[in-house]
Parts: structure tokens; C-alpha cells; sequence
């Protein structure tokens, strides 16, 4: 029974390592293993004060966020830096590092300990990566007394498995906050990202491509695949795409391929550009090609005050700098902004002092080029 025991709790423990509302399973598994009243299992990372915290089920969430937000760190909670000077795979019981006379003047079991009936503690070292150091604290009430040598040693079973599950829930969050982060990023862009897979299907879009192709003007989405309104332009799409694919495994020499799509609606032609991707070693649903796609009616988002901010504009320099970014000639410009034709060629005269450029052309290729050509 007891061997069983064990093993639900490693079991749970690896659970964990996938799927974080595990933790507290894993954690009151190995508490009664060794007749806890709270165990609480915290990585902390190095450069902050606050980290993950997770405790078993039966604890209190407040009682959980008051130790987490005053005693999860060295300055506080004494057994922290007890451990990390003792290393890690280190288990100590709070009797080696504090007397009980000590222990009751500790604002850690004033607050923390006490309220709970918590009195012994045991204490385990069981992560230390280069971002983080993981511990594990086990207590008990008075009554059933310090931890034994049987005890300690079966925290010491499962601290192995602790770090392992630790490693990989880390890098789990980790990966995917850059994800988040990489997805934040595409959807600051001011172009559509489509991505492929071998077959053809739409894997992911961003914010811009997923709005242009849900109005379905002359592209958009069919059974997860990309589709021309436009039979010619639709079959010549396809063979781009096909060929992408190809060069990604690596059975063709195409870069990327330009493509005009027309649309029903009778504005500006949507602009594709379709390239391979190559990733080695991928696994699970890996993008082969992707496909930027450029809508021409696409409204700048306030340019002008980045501009502003950038090149010390004036607002009227800003609009003028915004307008030919557009392609739009000086003298339409001017009338566009009401005006005189001899005020434009004066404004753009400071344009060009502040961003030390001479001609028109080197003028809107810097600030495409700049922070105001991603908006």
C-alpha cells in the first residue's frame, strides 16, 4: 500500500510538470505520505521577488497569497537562505536552523505557521537552474512531532522527480510567454502573416491577415485553405504555394513570389508575397511556407504623432511626412491639408533638415524604414 502511495505521488508529480492545476494533487499526495498539515512548493527566479507558489488542496488560497507576497523571499522566510547556503538537493528540518524560543518570535510562524496549526517544519532544496531555485517546505502540528529519518527520506525519493517536473513546467511557461510575446508582435504588423503546413492549410494567422481575409474581398479562407476569388489568380496562387512548399523540403529553388489578387469590391488589388520556410529537426504541426499579405486601402494608425516624437515635427511637418509615406504626391498633399502649395514645399523643406535628408525619395524610404513604417 505504501509502495503504491508513492507511486500516485510521483505519478501526479509528472502530471504536473503538463498541466499546473495538478500541482495541487501532487503536493497533498506527498503530504500524506509523510503527515503534513501544508506543503508548499515555490520557484522562485533569481532576478525578482515573486515566483510560482503552489501548495497542497486542502490550503487556504489567502493564507497562500499573504506568504507569498511577504514571505517567499530570502529577506523573510529564514529557510531560504538556510537551504541555499546548504546547497541544492539539501533537506533540513527547522529545529536545525532555529530554536523553538526563536521559532515563536519569527513573524513567519507568527503569521504564517500558527493560524494553520503548522509548528514543524522540513525544508528541501529541489531545484537550481540558471533563472531559478525550487523549494519544497513540509509541515505538521505539534502533536505528531518532528519529522523522522523515514520521513526525510522519502521527501529525498521524490525531490528528483520534483526537479524534473519543475525543468519542465518551467520551460513549458517559459516558451510559452515568448510565444505570446512573438504573437503580440506579428499582430503589431501592418501586413497580414499567414502561415502554411505541408499541405497547404492555414496553420495561423495574425490580427491583420484574419481581418482582411474575413471580408473575403477577392481572398479568404475555404475548407483551411487560402483561395482567390479570381479563378486565373487562384490557380497561379496555388502553384506558388506549391512550389513553396516544395523548396521548404527541399525539393525546389523558389525564394518568394510576388502575386497580385483583385477584389470583387473593386479597390486596390491585395498584394501577396509567398516564401518557403525551412525548420530543421520540427516537430508536431510545422509551418512550410508563409504568406504576407498587404492590403493597399489600409488606413495608417497615427503616424504623425510618432513622427512627432521621433523627428521633433511640428504637427502640420508630421501630416505632410504621414501623407507622402502614403504615396501621395506633395501637391495633393497640400490639398488635402488645405494648404498653399508654397507652405508644402516649406514644410517639407523642414522635413528634410530634421531628418537630414535632401530628396523626397531618401525622405519616405527613412521613415518606411523607421518605428513609423511598422504602424
Amino acid at each position: 500500500m505504501a509502495k503504491d502511495a508513492f507511486l500516485d505521488a510521483v505519478a501526479s508529480i509528472n502530471d504536473a510538470a503538463l498541466q499546473p492545476e495538478a500541482w495541487p494533487v501532487a503536493l497533498s499526495r506527498v503530504g500524506k505520505l509523510i503527515g503534513c498539515k501544508w506543503l508548499v512548493m515555490a520557484a522562485l527566479p533569481l532576478r525578482t521577488e515573486f515566483g510560482l507558489v503552489m501548495q497542497d488542496q486542502e490550503g487556504d488560497a489567502d493564507h497562500l497569497d499573504l506568504f507569498r507576497k511577504k514571505y517567499n523571499n530570502p529577506e523573510t522566510n529564514p529557510a531560504i537562505p538556510s537551504l541555499m547556503a546548504s546547497g541544492h538537493g539539501t533537506v533540513l528540518l527547522r529545529e536545525q536552523d532555529m530554536t523553538d524560543e526563536e521559532w515563536h518570535r519569527c513573524g513567519l510562524y507568527r503569521e504564517i505557521y500558527k493560524p494553520v496549526g503548522a509548528y514543524h517544519g522540513l525544508g528541501a532544496f529541489i531545484l537550481k537552474t540558471r533563472s531559478h531555485v525550487g523549494f519544497l517546505g513540509a509541515n505538521r502540528v505539534k502533536a505528531r512531532g518532528r519529522f523522522t529519518n523515514a520521513d526525510i527520506g522519502l521527501v529525498r525519493r521524490t525531490m528528483p522527480h520534483f526537479e524534473r517536473a519543475l525543468q519542465v513546467f518551467l520551460r513549458l511557461a517559459n516558451l510559452q510567454s515568448q510565444n505570446m510575446a512573438h504573437q503580440m508582435l506579428w499582430d503589431t504588423l501592418p501586413f497580414g502573416v499567414a502561415l502554411l503546413d505541408r499541405g497547404g492549410g492555414v496553420l495561423w494567422t495574425n490580427q491583420e491577415a484574419t481581418m482582411i481575409l474575413s471580408r473575403a474581398d477577392g481572398l479568404s479562407i475555404r475548407h483551411k485553405f487560402l483561395s482567390a476569388a479570381n479563378p486565373a489568380e487562384n490557380a497561379r496562387l496555388q502553384g506558388f504555394i506549391r512550389a513553396a512548399i516544395a523548396t521548404s523540403e527541399g525539393d525546389g529553388t523558389v525564394a518568394t513570389t510576388p502575386l497580385c489578387v483583385s477584389r470583387p469590391s473593386l479597390r486596390r488589388s491585395l498584394t501577396l508575397l509567398i516564401a518557403p520556410i525551412r525548420i530543421e529537426q520540427a516537430f508536431g504541426y510545422q509551418p512550410v511556407a508563409v504568406i504576407f499579405i498587404t492590403d493597399p486601402e489600409r488606413e495608417p494608425e497615427a503616424v504623425p504623432e510618432m513622427l512627432k516624437r521621433l523627428y521633433g515635427m511640428t504637427t502640420r511637418e508630421a501630416e505632410v511626412a504621414g501623407l507622402l509615406m502614403q504615396g501621395i504626391e506633395l501637391r495633393e498633399a497640400a490639398g488635402q491639408l488645405g494648404v498653399s502649395m508654397h507652405t508644402a514645399r516649406t514644410h517639407l523643406r523642414l522635413i528634410f533638415e530634421k531628418t537630414d535628408t535632401h530628396r523626397q525619395s531618401g525622405l519616405v524610404h527613412l521613415l518606411l524604414r523607421g518605428p513609423a513604417g511598422l504602424i
